[in-house]
């Protein structure tokens, strides 16, 4: 069995993740500024973007999948990459949720309302769950898992998911560093969850 795409080169991945976390974190209030700016027709397009990162679509939309192909056709061989994906995305959440308790950061609301900026940890407040992005875990998620079974098109799998994890900041739902923490995450426990199952699959190219 092949090494999942992005666990494969993480001695360049990893490194180059952890730098751009860390420096975004000195633009983050910048780059949120500048989002406030944005014109309400191109904040509506970032939020129909957004939609498509949600968690919830992505935990219906798989496990549906692969119960149609598995149970109903018995597909087995066509429904085990969707059933990756199920339980990658569910793994991926699970840890993004418990981090984002851990930290507590809170989001762009509250420090252009109440000039509150950092980490609180340990906090359920929705207000303060802002680190990692959780849209941007799952989107990555789904990019990662896409990326294992057509390898070719890695990087523009991790193109879109940016792209698309972007729209949290755009709408002012995240800092930049919030998102690139979830692609991170995202993508890495995605793979670790392909691997460790170990499921055999014909590669696409």
């Amino acid at each position: 069995m092949k090494e999942a795409v992005f666990l494969k080169h993480i001695r360049i991945f990893l490194p180059v993740f952890l730098v751009l976390i860390g420096l975004s974190f000195l633009f983050d209030k910048t780059i949120a500024d500048w989002a406030r700016t944005l014109p309400a027709s191109t904040v509506n397009v970032f939020k129909i973007i957004e939609i498509l990162c949600a968690t919830m679509p992505h935990l219906v939309l798989w496990p549906v999948a692969f119960f149609v192909l598995f149970a109903l056709y018995k597909k087995q061989k066509t429904a085990q990459p969707f059933l990756v994906f199920t339980v990658a995305i569910a793994f991926s959440y699970l840890l993004c949720y418990l981090l984002k308790i851990f930290f507590s950061r809170a989001r762009p609301e509250l420090l252009f309302s109440n000039q509150m900026y950092g980490f609180f940890f340990f906090s359920t407040d929705f207000g303060y769950q802002a680190f990692p992005s959780g849209h941007s875990t799952t989107i990555a998620a789904v990019a990662a898992i896409s990326a294992c079974y057509f390898p070719r098109y890695s990087p523009a799998f991790l193109s879109v998911a940016l792209f698309m994890a972007f729209s949290r900041v755009a709408t002012g739902a995240h800092f930049l560093s919030d998102v690139f923490a979830g692609v991170l995450l995202g993508t890495l426990s995605a793979q670790w969850v392909y691997v460790k199952l170990k499921f055999r699959y014909t590669e696409i190219t």
